[in-house]
């Protein structure tokens, strides 16, 4: 039996899985090979990366009775490839596949488990990830609707009121839709989280209302690909 120790994971149902990978075509912006990997697992296609004028996207073969290949814009094919693994993608050894093609880390199908039980088992590849507290994903906020019920409800129940002060409310089609961090009586966001303070001193920084953040602050970056998309530096130089 081997000693190694295993690596982190999570544990993710079909739906969760399906939404993860749904999540990451259109995130990054134009990733052709992995366009190209997924049309040729999902469809059997030997799709190639392609460019007409400055737009990146797919060249696919030509269709039965035609000559030139069709391309397809990179945005066109991350919805269309994001609709073919929710209709194609029902078999947990496929869908393993394609987490591992995604993420670029290790995934497999769990043997024997109920229906809407996790079936997948995708590692993050975060075993050597520490902290460097750079602060880079607070100074630079591009999420501000991720904040959730839950959070707001920890919020209220310990009074916290500078917290809430930052947090829009609209209504959306399954209740509130919160959003962070949305300066106090403005429609107007903050370039930066309200709550990063740097260490006196130091190149370092510190979350003023670290035990109690949002989730979507807690669970970063959870998977190494996003770290690395995201420019976050706590992974070994070299």
């Amino acid at each position: 039996m081997s000693g190694r120790p295993a690596r982190p994971a999570v544990l993710l149902t079909a739906a969760e899985a399906v939404a993860a990978i749904g999540c990451d075509l259109r995130m990054y912006g134009a990733q052709l090979e992995e366009f190209c990997s997924l049309t040729e697992v999902l469809y059997g296609q030997a799709a190639r990366p392609g460019r007409r004028g400055d737009v990146p996207g797919l060249e696919l073969p030509p269709q039965p009775g035609a000559e030139e290949a069709r391309f397809v814009a990179w945005n066109v094919a991350a919805r269309w490839l994001g609709l073919a693994v929710r209709q194609r993608a029902c078999e947990p050894e496929v869908l393993a596949r394609l987490c591992a093609l995604v993420f670029d880390q290790r995934a497999e199908a769990l043997p024997g488990v109920p229906a809407d039980a996790p079936c997948i088992r995708l590692e993050t590849g975060m075993h050597d990830f520490a902290c460097t507290r750079c602060g880079s994903c607070c100074l630079d906020l591009d999420y501000h609707s991720e904040c959730t019920a839950e959070d707001v409800a920890l919020w209220r129940r310990l009074g916290r009121e500078d917290i809430l002060a930052w947090v829009g409310e609209e209504p959306g089609p399954q209740g509130p839709r919160y959003l962070i961090w949305r300066r106090p009586g403005t429609p107007l966001y903050a370039e930066r989280c309200p709550f990063l303070r740097r260490v006196p001193g130091d190149t370092a920084f510190v979350c003023t209302i670290h035990d109690v953040k949002p989730a979507i602050c807690r669970s970063y970056p959870g998977l190494r690909k996003h770290a690395l998309r995201t420019g976050c530096k706590g992974f070994p130089r070299g």
